[in-house]
């Protein structure tokens, strides 16, 4: 599972970065995403990785429905990406999937009580 997590651009702090990328890897547009509801450091394990840390912070963004618009993915996203879908916390709960972070459903848990 993937989610609008990637690089700040130069300049970017995060905020932006969360509004930017929303609107690339769903075309979603957004002008405020909120507090910051929780943050992760993380190592970065990928051997081609031109960084060996990472840190994210995430927000609650509460939106109308609407159908994944792919035209702002990258080349890449556009093959690492096979499916793209909504989760319920339901769903989250229960499946086998890797998700990412690993207390994603936890942390959601505690946000959407």
């Amino acid at each position: 599972m993937d989610h609008a997590r990637r690089r700040r651009r130069p300049g970017e702090n995060h905020r932006d970065a969360a509004i930017r990328e929303l609107h690339e890897e769903t075309g979603q547009v957004i002008s405020d995403p909120g507090e910051v509801v929780f943050t992760e450091d993380f190592e970065v394990p990928w051997d081609a990785a031109d960084h060996t840390h990472g840190h994210a912070e995430f927000y609650v963004v509460h939106l109308p429905h609407f159908e994944i618009v792919d035209d702002d993915w990258t080349d890449d996203e556009k093959v690492d990406i096979l499916e793209s879908r909504w989760w319920s916390l339901a769903e989250l709960e229960s499946t086998d999937e890797h998700i990412e972070p690993a207390q994603l459903v936890d942390r959601l848990k505690g946000i959407l009580a």
